[in-house]
């Protein structure tokens, strides 16, 4: 399992959210409410295959942003 730790953001929209990992995959997401059962749960899985969503493109340029 890759260690995380807190390199993760939070995305959502008031009743529900998801986790994101710096990879832009989602990792954690209970839909279509807070205390829904999660549909992705890479986080607490345990699997490097399973548990996620992600979009892969072709061609990708690795980036960074930061904030000042």
């Amino acid at each position: 399992m890759t260690d995380h730790g807190l390199d993760l953001a939070v995305i959502g929209n008031g009743r529900t959210a998801a986790l994101v990992d710096p990879e832009g995959r989602l990792v954690w997401w209970c839909y279509p409410r807070f205390d829904s059962d999660p549909i992705f749960c890479r986080v607490v899985a345990g699997d490097e295959e399973k548990g996620f969503c992600d979009v892969v493109l072709d061609g990708m340029v690795d980036y960074q942003s930061e904030y000042l």
